[in-house]
């Protein structure tokens, strides 16, 4: 977990009862500790990517879907002293040969809003779904892996974007590329001749706490 202080000489949409002055992001698992003179914060949650279906040889498959994301505005007193942010893991890219992506896991910041992961993409072409948020002033679903079509050239399928962006490549003749942004799905293995190609695993998922005081 790391906290960003702004500089006090230059307050971001300054009023009386409340000037943003920091911004927490946590990339793991652990306990977001309120401060004493908070009155306000914007969270948002990102749930982690589906992984990339892997491919047999001459074959291609889908995408593994982007993680749902949750936006909410909480004033101070709704929010407990310490809080669990749980931040979803990306899902695992499917082995090399005809096999399913992983889904992702769920992030949430404790029992006040969360966001479900992407699926894994299907060992029969489909792409995963995408996740969405929950309880949140602002539920956004993440996007659906790519889906294989049929064409000439045996192209594995790129991973779904969460809100951040960031889904995987896929391509010919490659491996299913990792997701990039905070959530995005991995993409979908491509292989060729005799030789099998694994997805791309899913990124994990975000909680990021902007601070008012």
């Amino acid at each position: 977990m790391s906290r960003r202080f702004l500089p006090l000489g230059a307050p971001i949409g300054g009023r009386p009862n409340g000037e943003l002055r920091s911004i927490v992001v946590i990339t793991a698992t652990g306990t977001y500790t309120k401060p004493i003179s908070l009155k306000r914060a914007l969270v948002t949650v990102v749930g982690g990517g589906g992984g990339g279906a892997g491919a047999a040889a001459d074959e291609a498959n889908g995408g593994g879907g982007g993680g749902g994301t949750a936006i909410e505005l909480l004033e101070a007193s709704a929010i407990s002293a310490t809080e669990t942010a749980t931040v979803g893991t990306g899902g695992a890219g499917g082995a090399a040969g005809a096999n399913a992506g992983v889904v992702g896991l769920t992030s949430s910041f404790g029992a006040l809003l969360s966001a479900s992961p992407g699926g894994g993409g299907a060992a029969t072409g489909g792409g995963g779904p995408g996740g969405i948020g929950s309880s949140a002033d602002l539920n956004i679903r993440g996007e659906a892996g790519g889906v294989l079509g049929v064409t000439s050239v045996v192209i594995g399928e790129r991973g779904g974007s969460s809100h951040l962006g960031g889904g995987g490549n896929g391509g010919a003749t490659v491996a299913g590329g990792a997701g990039g942004a905070y959530g995005g799905g991995g993409g979908g293995g491509s292989g060729n001749g005799s030789v099998a190609r694994a997805g791309g695993a899913g990124a994990a998922g975000v909680v990021i706490v902007l601070e008012y005081f």
